[in-house]
C-alpha cells in the first residue's frame, strides 16, 4: 500500500473513532445505566419480583467506574472495524495478534474480531448485550456518516460496502 494511502487510512480510522468515542460517551451521560454487579447484586432493588440478588456475586473482571451503556470499547473497536471493511472494500480481512498475556488469536474478517469483543465484554462482567450491541451500531453510523461526507475519493480501488 502506497504510503497516501496509508495516511488516508490512518486519518479515517481515527477521525471514526474519535467521534465514536465522543458518542458514545456523550450517551453513557444521559443513560447512566447500572453495570452488571450493580444489577446483580441489588437485583431485589430493581421492582420486579421475580428477580433475586446476589450480593457476593463478582464479574471476572473488575468494572470501571462510569455508567455501562454503551459500550467504550465496542464504539472504538466497532468503528475500526467498519471502517476497515470500508477502506479495503471486504470484510475479509486476515490478521493475528497477541494479548498482553500471551494468548494469541486469528481472525479472517474484521466482523468476527468485533463479534468477538461483544462476547467478551459480557462473559467478563463488565456489560450487557444491549451495551456492546448499541455501540456497535453507534460505531457503524459514524463511518458511514464519515464515508458519505469526508475523505471524497482518490481512485476505484477503494469501494464501500453493503455488508451491514
Amino acid at each position: 500500500m502506497a504510503l497516501v494511502d496509508n495516511a488516508r487510512l490512518f486519518a479515517e480510522v481515527y477521525l471514526t473513532a474519535a467521534d465514536a468515542f465522543i458518542a458514545v460517551w456523550d450517551e453513557k451521560a444521559h443513560t447512566s445505566f447500572w453495570r452488571p454487579i450493580t444489577a446483580i447484586r441489588e437485583a431485589d432493588t430493581d421492582g420486579n419480583p421475580r428477580t433475586v440478588a446476589d450480593p457476593t456475586w463478582l464479574p471476572l473482571l473488575a468494572n470501571p467506574p462510569y455508567p455501562e451503556h454503551p459500550s467504550g470499547h465496542l464504539g472504538l473497536s466497532g468503528s475500526f472495524g467498519k471502517t476497515l471493511r470500508q477502506f479495503f472494500g471486504t470484510d475479509r480481512l486476515a490478521w493475528t495478534d497477541t494479548n498482553i498475556a500471551g494468548r494469541t488469536r486469528s481472525f479472517t474478517r474484521a466482523s468476527d474480531a468485533v463479534d468477538e469483543i461483544v462476547e467478551a465484554r459480557i462473559w467478563s462482567g463488565i456489560h450487557f448485550r444491549n451495551a456492546d450491541e448499541a455501540s456497535v451500531v453507534i460505531a457503524r453510523q459514524i463511518a458511514r456518516y464519515r464515508a458519505e461526507n469526508y475523505f471524497g475519493r482518490m481512485d476505484d480501488d477503494h469501494h464501500e460496502d453493503d455488508d451491514d
